[in-house]
């Protein structure tokens, strides 16, 4: 009996931690950089609340003007998201997801004050080389 006892209290553990709470997905921003572009980048149709997460998902770096040229290698690559603008932002950590098809994603929180900030991505290699990607401009509202 006091094996039966215990079998199903560990039984109800594992059932219980696995039918835990649902996950809360933060909203999500996809978005393309170029190296070399002579364009503004248009800002975001979509307006993301401020001092929420955000899920920066999909998103390629090229090594050209456009999506004819070769995706920017990403293995061995350190890659910086500063989210903000000139004078304040607040730095993240991108993480490849398809390295070589220049495909990543970040994690951060959409700053708060702002009706909209830049999102510039920084890369950098085993030599110490670097890039920074022209900014993307992105719209905000404050929450209720």
């Amino acid at each position: 009996m006091k094996r039966f006892s215990l079998l199903a209290a560990v039984v109800c553990l594992v059932i219980g931690s696995v039918i835990a709470g649902d996950a809360v997905q933060p909203a999500t921003l996809t978005f393309t950089n170029f190296r070399d572009t002579a364009s503004i980048p248009q800002p975001t149709t979509t307006e993301y609340y401020q001092g929420t997460s955000i899920r920066l998902t999909n998103c390629v770096m090229y090594a050209g003007a456009d999506t004819n040229s070769s995706p920017q290698g990403l293995n061995d690559v350190d890659i910086s998201v500063s989210m903000g603008n000139e004078s304040s932002a607040t730095d993240y950590t991108g993480y490849a997801s398809d390295a070589s098809n220049g495909v990543y994603y970040c994690n951060g929180t959409v700053p708060s004050g702002m009706d909209w900030f830049y999102i510039e991505v920084t890369i950098t290699d085993a030599n110490t080389n670097s890039y920074t990607y022209q900014w993307q401009k992105v719209l905000t509202r404050d929450p209720l």
